[in-house]
């Protein structure tokens, strides 16, 4: 499980923005049989929030409609609806838009306040734990990227796709490679008998190369290997990619469903995922007990304030409506019809984000305690 302020635009989404600060989170209708009827769905989501930022004041007129107006023009745009996700999120302000995909169902929310909502976003990115999987045979090569909850194929670019592919006897080509085919030059040869194979550690040496240098080195996540028995400890152990797991999935590579592998990658995974939560709780009762840790929100608030926190658990189910001041982590009460109100749980996660901290949004039967947070501090 990573903390979220491992991805690069993390950041800049939680630094001061311009109020009014809306985030959406938008489920994405499955059966949209169009771009039109789809983009409906967006249309009755504008009118929500024309309906909430209109009785919101103390935001301004112009800057109300800045934010409604970039908003309206991320909605609309027709790519939205192309790739495979479960959900979007929009974070926009009268100086800032940013679109999240994610890949997990969610539920829908819109929210205008000082500052964005991220909470439920944290809890989308941690618990997708995606991951990869790679199918190998002299044969077939296929890449899919997923999550615990569906499993995706990627068109792959740039990699060798079997021994008698035009990458792999004549690697140093650099005509362009065709997703999911050869070269275009080559696509009508690389269907014919190979004149040149290549021997299987070679290839697979070749493959685990590109991989890296094509796909893993950017996403950064687990990759699991997938091949038969006779082949599956020699990819595994001859492999550079610091992001391949040591234990890989002993199938038929060329046959496997992507159901079938996402549950068996999983299998693998989940282990991981469980001790890590496990991990994180220890911690926090072995610093309470040293009275280095704390579950009051208002303690808890006050050692964010001034950058005590390093480690963050909260509650995924839980919501604490008020007004979080953060140059002195006081919380005044207030619901959230309040135009500066917000969830100070989300607050909290922000304020520790920002000071290099961890946060981790972990579901409420997995707490270690009871009172929607539990902090670890640094001092």
């Amino acid at each position: 499980m990573l903390a979220v302020n491992t991805h690069p635009w993390f950041k800049e989404l939680l630094r001061e923005h311009q109020p009014p600060c809306i985030s959406v989170y938008a489920p994405l209708p499955r059966m949209a049989s169009s771009a039109n009827e789809a983009s409906a769905h967006f249309r009755n989501t504008l009118d929500e929030l024309r309906r909430m930022i209109g009785g919101k004041q103390g935001y301004g007129a112009n800057r109300r409609q800045a934010a409604l107006e970039r908003i309206e023009g991320l909605m609309m745009n027709p790519d939205l609806w192309e790739g495979d996700r479960d959900a979007l999120a929009f974070f926009v302000s009268p100086d800032h838009g940013h679109v999240i995909e994610i890949r997990r169902p969610v539920e829908p929310l819109t929210i205008v306040a000082d500052s964005f909502h991220v909470k439920p976003l944290i809890r989308a990115l941690q618990q997708s734990q995606r991951f990869q999987v790679l199918c190998v045979s002299p044969r077939r090569v296929r890449l899919f990227d997923g999550d615990p909850h569906s499993l995706t194929e990627v068109k792959l670019k740039n990699v060798p796709l079997s021994t008698d592919h035009p990458l792999a006897v004549e690697p140093n080509s650099t005509s362009t490679l065709m997703a999911g085919g050869g070269h275009k030059e080559d696509q009508s040869r690389a269907t014919q008998k190979p004149i040149n194979n290549i021997g299987t550690d070679r290839f697979f040496r070749m493959v685990d190369q590109a991989i890296w240098e094509n796909y893993s080195r950017r996403a950064q996540v687990p990759m699991i290997v997938c091949a038969d028995v006779q082949f599956l400890s020699e990819i595994i152990g001859m492999s550079k990619n610091d992001y391949v797991m040591k234990e890989g999935i002993a199938l038929n590579p060329e046959a496997a469903d992507p159901e079938r592998l996402r549950q068996e990658a999983w299998r693998i995974l989940e282990p991981q995922y469980q001790q890590q939560i496990a991990t994180l709780k220890d911690a926090y009762h072995a610093a309470k007990a040293r009275q280095l840790g704390s579950d009051e929100i208002p303690q808890v608030a006050e050692a964010a304030a001034v950058g005590r926190v390093g480690t963050l658990l909260v509650d995924s189910d839980a919501k604490v409506p008020g007004i979080l001041h953060r140059a002195s982590g006081l919380i005044e009460q207030a619901p959230l019809s309040n135009p500066r109100a917000d969830d100070v749980l989300d607050d909290l996660a922000e304020m520790v984000l920002k000071m290099d901290g961890q946060v981790f949004v972990i579901p409420h039967d997995q707490m270690p305690t009871d009172q929607g947070v539990a902090a670890v501090y640094r001092y």
